[in-house]
């Protein structure tokens, strides 16, 4: 069994798309953050949601964790393509450093 740790998710803040650039944005993503953890068996210590990048910190087994980037990634792709219409969903680059 995978033992659990602590893990740093980030996207590269040097993009240039948003992710969040109004409320409604950062409202969409907070409730997006709160609809993966409920699937996911990880804990949220922190997160940082700006407006071109994110920022979490989370306890669980790498692959809870790594389910949850993907459950995050594939909802706010669903969440873009239906705010703005379009097929080309945009779709944050997440990566993840282990901190234990």
């Amino acid at each position: 069994m995978e033992k659990p740790g602590f893990y740093h998710l980030f996207s590269d803040g040097f993009r240039s798309d948003y992710l969040f650039e109004d409320k409604q944005a950062f409202i969409a993503g907070m409730n997006l953050v709160a609809l993966c953890m409920l699937k996911c068996n990880v804990r949220i210590l922190a997160f940082c949601l700006m407006d071109n990048h994110v920022h979490f910190i989370l306890y669980g087994t790498l692959d809870e964790c790594k389910r949850f980037r993907d459950r995050f990634i594939h909802k706010y792709a669903i969440w873009h393509s239906n705010r703005y219409s379009c097929k080309g969903a945009l779709y944050p680059q997440l990566d993840s450093v282990c901190i234990t």
